[in-house]
């Protein structure tokens, strides 16, 4: 095990990568996030991470990237959204986030399948993971085009709810490939329940943390801390209690804090707590494009035509799959 003192090297270590890449980033006119990754991965080549003193403290298990991470990029990404107008354009979103990621993923998981030797449900895990569109390059795009800002909802908003959606089915593929047991009919159902009882575990967490906000006035700090608990518990209530989608909890109670939190602090606290919230999230998203690019090299090392013949086969039926459903 690491000691404290070089897992603290190797998180600082990442924010000066992080900081050192912003101007490059700027410099070649592309995202932070997909120069991180170009960073990251030449690091991954030109040092062996293997040997390096810094080894052990920047390995992390995929389960904490999920707890860690994710709680923050979702809550963050949710609680500035206008909710009144997501709510006018729900049905398009929903089309995008769900149908579109179902949709993605039975294109994809039957193309691998006749395309390769695995199994059909192994196929369709892998599709559940790709289904999903990333939307911090498009959206930065729409801000440089002015597109108009109904189209950077939909975007914004199908966001809110994909991954949601295809955590939902992997979670569901991954028991039926390691049970051996269950069938379609089930996973659709397992699909529902998870998706609405996340929903229902974040409306009522919220609804008692926005309460509990009219007890805290001008606790600015406070107030920051219990939105911050409340995308913790949301998740792992959701994932470990109730065995419901952790994703869409979060999802639910950041919109609730949206929609209702905002008018329970004054307005110069929720642009406080908005801002201490996107920091939040540049941190999270910043140190999971380049811990995921430092494994590049370990992941490609072991690559061969076959592997290269399925990402080909991958990318143009995800193509095809989204382009069918817009």
């Amino acid at each position: 095990m690491a000691s404290i003192p070089i897992s603290v090297l190797g998180v600082a270590t990442l924010f000066a990568v992080v900081v050192a890449t912003e101007p490059i980033a700027r410099r070649v006119n592309l995202p932070l996030s997909i120069t991180l990754v170009i960073v990251g991965a030449i690091l991954g080549f030109s040092i062996d991470i293997g040997n390096s003193i810094l080894s052990t403290s920047l390995t992390i298990s995929s389960e904490a990237f999920l707890y860690l991470f994710l709680p923050i990029l979702l809550f963050e990404t949710a609680i500035d959204i206008d909710v009144r107008r997501l709510l006018a354009d729900i049905g398009p979103i929903l089309l995008l986030a769900v149908v579109a990621v179902l949709g993605s993923t039975v294109v994809v998981g039957f193309a691998l399948a006749a395309t390769s030797t695995y199994g059909l449900v192994a196929c369709l895990l892998l599709a559940a993971i790709i289904s999903t569109t990333d939307p911090v390059a498009v959206v930065a795009l729409f801000k440089d085009l002015s597109v108009p800002h109904r189209l950077s909802l939909l975007v914004e908003g199908e966001s809110l709810f994909n991954d949601a959606a295809a955590i939902a089915m992997f979670s569901v593929l991954m028991t039926m490939l390691t049970s051996g047991s269950g069938d379609w009919s089930d996973a659709v159902w397992a699909f529902l329940r998870g998706f609405s009882g996340g929903l229902l575990v974040g409306f009522v967490l919220a609804f008692l943390a926005t309460h509990l906000l009219t007890h805290l006035p001008g606790k600015r700090t406070a107030e920051v801390t219990v939105t911050v608990t409340v995308a913790y518990l949301a998740f792992v209530v959701g994932e470990l209690a109730f065995q419901v989608s952790g994703v869409v909890a979060v999802v639910s109670a950041a919109l609730v804090f949206s929609y209702d939190g905002r008018t329970r602090v004054s307005p110069e606290t929720w642009s406080f707590l908005v801002r201490i919230w996107k920091q939040l999230g540049y941190w999270a998203s910043s140190l999971i494009f380049l811990l995921a690019a430092l494994r590049i090299p370990d992941l490609l090392s072991g690559a061969g035509l076959a592997d290269i013949m399925m990402l080909g086969v991958l990318v143009l039926s995800a193509l095809a799959a989204r382009g069918l459903v817009l």
